[in-house]
């Protein structure tokens, strides 16, 4: 079977069913043994899988895990949220279409972390991704010649925000973007978690 039709299938199955977890089982084997055994391996290289309180924290952490592009229908990396329920059992949450910044190249979340970006009490998530794309820039040869526009690659950094929506008090299953523009404007391009906290605050104060 096509491993994206399968993909699609299982998503759908997933999407308000409820998965079980075993009693001690690990955050990552847990999550893997909902996917296909050659997709593991490719999702643990995207980024590792986390489980952390942020958002509806009431009924315990979430656990989150990044999707390939390669096998998401939008042909976008998506990001799949297990949210807590009950004791050891889950409901799936989906990001989906986080915005393609690379140009052919693979792309990769260099760092996940979470952080109060409205001062409202709960915790969003942030990721850093980084992508290679195409550009040109004229080269300048040693006899003095010129190369105009030559093609080369050159690294993106990109930040994404996410925060659990809300109805009211109450917490939904599912999750909208932050894109301020006064802020990720002064985040673009920026590499690590530091940095981007560093803007965050100096926006606060």
């Amino acid at each position: 079977m096509n491993h994206l039709f399968a993909y699609v299938l299982c998503l759908l199955a997933w999407q308000g069913a409820m998965l079980e977890r075993k009693p001690g089982e690990a955050a990552e084997a847990f999550v893997l043994r909902q996917f296909e055994e050659e997709q593991r391996q490719e999702i643990l290289e995207l980024h590792p899988i986390i489980e952390y309180a942020w958002g509806d924290t009431e009924k315990g952490k979430k656990i989150l895990c990044f999707i390939p592009a390669k096998y998401s229908a939008s042909g976008m990396m998506q990001a799949k949220v297990f949210l807590p329920q009950r004791k050891n059992t889950y409901q799936i949450a989906l990001i989906d279409k986080i915005l393609f910044t690379g140009g052919g190249e693979p792309e990769q979340v260099i760092t996940v972390f979470f952080e109060d970006i409205d001062a409202n009490g709960d915790k969003e998530l942030l990721f850093i991704k980084k992508a290679s794309i195409k550009d040109y820039k004229d080269l300048i040869h040693k006899d003095g010649s010129v190369w105009k526009n030559a093609p080369y690659r050159r690294q993106v950094y990109s930040t994404f925000i996410y925060r659990q929506r809300k109805s009211g008090k109450e917490y939904l299953p599912a999750f909208e973007a932050i894109t301020w523009p006064y802020l990720m404007d002064r985040l673009q391009g920026l590499q690590t978690a530091s940095e981007v906290r560093q803007v965050i605050q100096k926006l606060r104060d």
